[in-house]
């Protein structure tokens, strides 16, 4: 999964803020969202809450754009 993940570059232009949540954290909250179906609130909550489920839906939002997931299934496919 990890190979598929564009790269982030920080382009922010002042160095004051958080800190990018790492994307294992997100994907995470992602797996749990998508296995059980429940809400991302919830998928947060069962997380332990570690990421805002704002957070984990924007960066959702980011792999599906870049094709990630179609990237992962077809590599199955292939394996």
């Amino acid at each position: 999964m990890e190979q598929f993940i564009p790269r982030h570059v920080d382009n922010h232009p002042k160095e004051g803020h958080r800190p990018r949540i790492d994307d294992r954290t997100c994907f995470d909250v992602v797996h749990v969202r998508l296995t059980t179906g429940c809400s991302w609130v919830d998928a947060e909550r069962i997380c332990g809450g570690k990421v805002s489920d704002t957070a984990v839906r924007e960066r959702y939002s980011l792999w599906v754009d870049a094709g990630v997931f179609k990237k992962v299934a077809a590599n199955a496919v292939v394996a």
